[in-house]
């Protein structure tokens, strides 16, 4: 399938909380950000950045709120902080600092790589596969993207080694998903399971007594989509 490239830089310095699926991009070209289509349209920050919430995949929270309201949460953080240093590490950051409120210092203070997009989510975030360092074609226009294309991406790294759930949005097409359900499925079937499937309850059930039943260090590993959603 096609998919719009955009070549940029990632940047966290300066308030950013990534987590396990999201992370800020900017652009070389901040016009860029106007060829996304989408349901919201993406308003770059005055520094051209704006978040980039991973195609395909879903880890652990590190921080979400009730429609914007009552007591930021999270799921259990081992894996959840497991999954955003992976990513961070594999984007070419070297030093990580998190701080309390989960905002992230790093060393350097940015990495280049780029995007291939379908488009922007209802909360005007850039979906996308993420690539580091030089990319396959010039930015600002539409490339093939097949399975190989896909494994040279950080949403399958994180699938692989088991730090991130698979999670379809409507239209990426099945021969993509199968490489990502392949990745996970290697991963939770490999000798001991690998990341979160070790102690993964999303199929086999946990008792839920109250919140921190899902938001405490011993609490239940599910699919975000399920505690947060």
């Amino acid at each position: 399938m096609s998919m719009l490239l955009i070549r940029g830089s990632f940047r966290v310095n300066g308030g950013a909380k990534p987590d396990g699926d999201t992370i800020p991009f900017i652009p070389d070209d901040v016009e860029d950000w106007k060829l996304v289509p989408g349901r919201s349209q993406i308003v770059p920050k005055a520094d051209g950045r704006a978040s980039v919430r991973l195609e395909g995949v879903d880890a652990l929270e590190t921080h979400y709120s009730n429609g914007g309201y009552g007591p930021v949460r999270h799921q259990p953080l081992k894996f959840a902080h497991k999954a955003a240093d992976a990513m961070l590490n594999w984007l070419g950051f070297t030093s990580i600092d998190r701080h309390p409120d989960e905002c992230v210092t790093t060393m350097p203070d940015t990495v280049p790589g780029f995007l291939l997009t379908r488009g922007a989510d209802a909360y005007g975030r850039c979906v996308a596969l993420v690539g580091r360092r030089t990319p396959p074609a010039y930015g600002g226009y539409e490339i093939d993207v097949d399975e190989e294309m896909l494994k040279r991406t950080v949403n399958h790294h994180l699938v692989s080694i088991g730090l991130a759930y698979p999670a379809f949005y409507a239209g990426l097409p099945a021969h993509l998903r199968e490489v990502l359900k392949a990745a996970a499925l290697a991963a939770r079937g490999a000798t001991p399971p690998k990341g979160l499937w070790s102690d993964d309850v999303t199929v086999k059930g946990a008792k839920i007594e109250d919140i921190s039943s899902i938001t405490d260090a011993d609490g239940a590993v599910i699919l975000p989509s399920c505690s947060a959603g």
